[in-house]
């Protein structure tokens, strides 16, 4: 399955530009932004309503405001990394909201995440291995006279910068991965598991190392 981020770009090709996917639409899911304020929510109850009669039916939510778009309208939501299931008493809110599949926040521990999902829940999460989280967002592009990429804090700890005319965000620069525990992962129960390449432009060379880290186990170099 894949993952698409809903945004200015995306909207475009979908919608107005019908443009056709490599894949299946069945394969694919529509991930909706964490920012979600009331100023724009009748553009994407709009959006979203025409998505669906275009059969784009499974999306990842990341706000609770976005519940309210799927009503009474038949699709498969996903609760995303930033409706948080830290705890057993996230997850049975959500699970009242008819969400029964959840992406566990990147922030998690192994010893949290088993706490919170008895063994014959674990099917019903899906566990990042690899991604670069945004860190920080803001809410405007940034301006041209910003002319560098990689910054760095006091800690001497680098950063990276991204624009885009639906925001901006700070970015690791070490991706975030923990591809060596994907059979422990199997192992306890989980079954599900993410590979985020959003944000970031990955190499096939980088893309072949990633899928290599997985199947042998072996922690990828440079990484946090």
């Amino acid at each position: 399955r894949y993952i698409l981020e809903l945004n200015s770009e995306t909207k475009h090709s979908l919608i107005e530009k019908k443009e056709t996917l490599p894949v299946s639409k069945k394969q694919l899911f529509l991930s909706l932004d964490p920012f979600c304020p009331q100023a724009v929510e009748e553009e994407l109850a709009q959006t979203v309503s025409c998505l669906l009669d275009e059969g784009y039916t499974s999306w990842i939510v990341n706000n609770t405001a976005h519940l309210a778009l799927f009503r009474e309208k038949k699709a498969s939501l996903i609760a995303g990394p930033y409706l948080y299931t830290f705890n057993r008493w996230a997850a049975s809110f959500l699970e009242n909201q008819k969400l029964e599949v959840f992406v566990s926040p990147y922030e998690n521990s192994r010893l949290n995440l088993e706490s919170t999902f008895d063994t014959q829940h674990r099917k019903r999460v899906l566990v990042p291995l690899f991604a670069y989280p945004a860190l920080f967002r803001m809410r405007f592009e940034l301006p041209e006279s910003y002319d560098f990429t990689f910054f760095q804090d006091k800690e001497g700890g680098v950063f990276k910068a991204l624009s885009t005319p639906d925001g901006s965000f700070v970015l690791p620069e070490k991706p975030f991965a923990i591809l060596d525990k994907w059979k422990f992962l199997q192992t306890a129960g989980f079954t599900h598991f993410l590979i985020d390449l959003s944000k970031t432009q990955i190499t096939k060379a980088m893309f072949k190392q990633i899928i290599k880290a997985l199947y042998k186990g072996e922690t990828l170099e440079d990484i946090s």
